[in-house]
């Protein structure tokens, strides 16, 4: 388990976790109102006028800023194709739902104007949030880095080993030689050894060329 280092946080980390839940709650009040369900279900919350689908809107709320925190600390290359597609929808329609709650509620008089202001108000607080907590969290050490903690490749793991230098490569001729001459003499003392051997094993045949004339004359 990583531990928590409250001194990692710069002043521009606490800055943020600070302006984080703002930009959050906004997010999420946005979102519930900006679906704007026109047909309810007709079914209320009791002792209230408020139909349960907004319920549903806060809930979808939540499951979003989830998705969003855990797009955030993962790298795109690890998320896999469904859960990218599924980040970035959830920003297209916390974005989308903003906006559109906005456009209701701010009622500027250049058009120009109104759109710069909802479209920018609607992507900072969808997309501030997340991001800063995340931000706070691994400077804490709560989170971990993905980019320091990710591991190599295969292809980087089966990387070739360096090739021997040009001194390196003299010095193993040098001791292969040494010892191949420390061997030699071991192996020429074997073979004298085994050719003693043989001659004591090996019976002697006499050659009748061998016995001298006088001693063949006499014999006859």
């Amino acid at each position: 388990m990583n531990r928590i280092n409250w001194g990692g946080a710069t002043y521009k980390e606490w800055i943020g976790l600070s302006a984080a839940p703002v930009f959050w709650l906004a997010s999420l009040v946005c979102f519930a109102l900006g679906l704007a369900f026109k047909v309810g279900s007709g079914i209320y919350i009791p002792g209230t006028l408020v139909d349960v689908t907004f319920l549903f809107s806060i809930g979808l709320g939540f499951a979003n800023t989830a998705i969003q925190i855990v797009g955030n600390d993962t790298e795109k290359e690890d998320l896999g194709i469904a859960l990218l597609l599924m980040w970035g929808a959830s920003y297209m329609l916390g974005v989308g739902s903003n906006v559109n709650f906005l456009y209701s509620i701010i009622g500027l008089s250049n058009g120009l104007l109104q759109f710069l202001v909802c479209w920018g108000l609607g992507i900072m607080i969808e997309v501030a949030p997340e991001r800063l907590l995340v931000r706070f969290l691994r400077s804490v050490n709560i989170l971990r880095d993905s980019k320091q903690t990710h591991q190599p490749t295969q292809k980087q793991q089966a990387a070739p080993q360096s090739q021997p230098t040009r001194e390196q490569r003299h010095a193993q001729l040098r001791d292969t030689q040494a010892y191949n001459r420390s061997k030699s003499p071991s192996i020429q003392n074997t073979g004298q050894q085994s050719a003693r051997n043989q001659m004591r094993t090996t019976p002697r045949q006499d050659d009748p060329n061998d016995i001298p004339e006088f001693l063949r004359h006499g014999m006859g």
